[in-house]
């Protein structure tokens, strides 16, 4: 538990002061595939500023970092750094995936086991939450099967948002799609991947 704690601090996670559950994670359910198919959506569109509903929400962010990014304001890193690069992920990955292409949406492919607890106080958030990476989008493009990551997710309550679409971090502040693979590519397993804030 120690390391998958420090792997998530690295990620630079967040989390609203909502109730959340070390017992359980959010479900993989119905409702996960269709969030994530609105992602998918987003993608398909260009929609780099349709970000409501799909993105972390921000009071979950501001809660989750008051007091926590010094002089930092917790609504001007959310929205200046985290939703900045979603916004420019999205776009990236509509490139990848749609430019001269004829592209579909097919599903998403998860590996439940990798979803772990981050207690409250750990990576200097007020809560614990749960975390989930290497989710994949799989399409089919120009009929051939691909697919790509979603770098991670957190909860918010008993549900999953997005909180890195493209890689964290990465080399320079543009948008980055995340291991691109002909084929649904590999699951990850949580002690796997690992990021920085």
């Amino acid at each position: 538990m120690r390391r998958l704690v420090a792997v998530a601090c690295v990620l630079g996670l967040a989390l609203p002061l909502e109730t959340a559950s070390a017992a359980t994670p959010p479900p993989l359910d119905a409702a996960f595939q269709a969030y994530m198919g609105q992602v998918a959506n987003a993608i398909a569109r260009n929609a780099v500023h349709s970000s409501d509903g799909l993105f972390y929400p921000p009071s979950a962010y501001v809660a989750l970092k008051t007091g926590r990014l010094g002089s930092l304001s917790p609504l001007s890193d959310f929205s200046g750094r985290l939703l900045a690069f979603f916004q420019l992920d999205i776009a990236a990955y509509h490139r990848r995936l749609y430019s001269g292409a004829q592209t579909t949406y097919v599903g998403v492919r998860v590996n439940a086991t990798s979803a772990s607890w981050i207690p409250a106080g750990a990576c200097e958030n007020n809560t614990g939450y749960w975390h989930l990476n290497g989710a994949r989008l799989l399409f089919m493009r120009n009929g051939q099967s691909v697919s790509v990551r979603v770098n991670s997710l957190i909860s918010v309550g008993n549900r999953w948002w997005v909180i890195h679409l493209g890689p964290n971090p990465r080399p320079y502040n543009v948008g980055t799609v995340d291991d691109f693979r002909f084929g649904p590519g590999a699951l990850l397993r949580s002690e796997e991947h690992t990021s920085e804030l």
